[in-house]
């Protein structure tokens, strides 16, 4: 087990995302542990210690030799940025972490799409079994932090420096009656799950569908589907783009539904070219289709899979 000193923090391991999504963590007592989220039930976490004193329980997850090595090594003033100490792992424990961290990740980012076929998970439900599963880790973790059920937009993988994005997450959803028609052009687009509200909005592509209309006034409107009938999109704002120009922006109805005003006469709506128009939902967030794609294949391996970081709601979600 090899550590190393980055940015004033011991760590060890290596995750091979670097997007917040395809990352699955769960937050230890003076450390944080992460995993790629298709990576094997028993594979070895990038264990970041953030509080060395708080992380007096290293030695249940990597053995008590390991664990009096490392401290040894981290506080001797002549060491090196890296060494290695033998660990011995506990599989148990280290099971009943990942476990944490994968149910966290399910609350998260589970990509439910009734456009897809990817059912919704109950949070009441993961939230439960979770706390359990905390009870056989408590000298380590907080059981507590998984309590919330109302908001599970912040995500545990953003406490690494992405204070700004830390209100939003993977959006769910279901297909809803689209209000728009006879468009002069019409378009869809995808926002960043890492820019939208938790649980609103369905997680297929192209969930945003817009059209223009010159009469009686020019406006785009817009209509997102969102993830069932009790979702509420209001006040989610919308921003209509041509590169880096803003034409117009406003906010949706807890339908989902926006009619933004162009500006613009009849004649000049004609005229637009509105081909390399844009329309974001959300905050604006760097994010491509591959790792919405990564999720999405995840997520029905997850649908097939039985193994022992499987959730109960996980296993029932198809019946």
């Amino acid at each position: 087990m090899r550590w190393t000193l980055k940015d004033g923090a011991w760590s060890s391991g290596v995750i091979s995302f670097s997007e917040f999504p395809l990352i699955q963590a769960v937050e230890a007592r003076g450390a944080l542990l992460e995993w790629n989220i298709d990576e094997p039930e028993r594979s070895r976490p990038r264990i970041t210690i953030t509080d060395e004193d708080e992380c007096d329980w290293l030695w249940e997850l990597i053995g008590e030799p390991a664990h009096v090595e490392f401290v040894q090594s981290a506080q001797n003033p002549n060491m090196r940025k890296a060494f290695n100490v033998a660990a011995q792992w506990n599989l148990e424990t280290l099971l009943a972490l990942r476990k944490l961290a994968h149910g966290q990740w399910l609350r998260d980012w589970w990509p439910t799409s009734a456009v897809d076929g990817v059912p919704k998970l109950s949070d009441e439900g993961l939230v439960r079994e979770m706390n359990d599963v905390a009870m056989q880790v408590e000298t380590i973790v907080d059981g507590y932090q998984f309590s919330r059920t109302e908001d599970t937009s912040v995500s545990l993988n953003r406490t690494r420096d992405n204070q700004a994005q830390s209100d939003y997450a993977l959006v769910a959803g279901t297909v809803q009656e689209c209000a728009i028609t006879g468009p002069i052009f019409s378009g869809t687009s995808s926002p960043a799950w890492q820019g939208l509200p938790a649980h609103v909005v369905d997680a297929t592509e192209n969930p945003v569908h817009w059209h223009v209309e010159a009469a009686p006034n020019p406006v785009l409107d817009i209509q997102v589907l969102l993830a069932d009938k009790q979702s509420n999109g209001e006040g989610l704002e919308v921003r209509v783009l041509r590169g880096p120009e803003e034409l117009a922006h406003g906010y949706l109805d807890k339908r989902g539904f926006a009619s933004v005003p162009l500006g613009l006469t009849v004649a000049e709506v004609w005229l637009q070219d509105w081909t390399d128009v844009v329309v974001q939902v959300g905050v604006d967030v760097n994010e491509s289709q591959e790792v919405r794609n990564r999720i999405r294949a995840f997520a029905q391996e997850r649908l097939r899979a039985r193994d022992r970081l499987s959730f109960a709601e996980e296993c029932v979600a198809l019946y």
